[in-house]
């Protein structure tokens, strides 16, 4: 829902256009004017663009803004625990490989402990 009186229509264009990338960044407070679309239905149900009210944010654990129950912030999770478990992982120096020319854009990568 876009709540910003006389100039709704230039904002929901706005919006829609492909143009101006700072209306279309997701604010990272549930309290803050802009909760944008998402592809995620629970996101979708609270977009909002208009007046925000400064209050105290809610602790992130109960954010509305992040699903803990969502499969990518449960695959992210386990992503941290497989690089906080390797120090190659967490601390390794990064060795860039070459790649056969491809159409899918292969990027190849070593992390190695000194």
């Amino acid at each position: 829902s876009i709540h910003c009186g006389f100039a709704q229509s230039t904002k929901t264009e706005d919006c829609d256009a492909n143009g101006a990338d700072a209306l279309k960044r997701q604010d990272m407070f549930a309290s803050g004017p802009w909760r944008l679309g998402s592809a995620v239905p629970e996101m979708q149900s609270i977009a909002y663009i208009g007046n925000s009210t400064v209050k105290v944010s809610t602790p992130w654990q109960q954010d509305p803004m992040l699903p803990r129950d969502h499969d990518v912030y449960i695959s992210i999770r386990r992503m941290t625990h497989v690089r906080a478990s390797c120090p190659a992982l967490a601390r390794g120096e990064i060795e860039w490989s070459v790649a056969s020319e491809t159409s899918c854009g292969v990027m190849a990568f070593s992390r190695f402990i000194e």
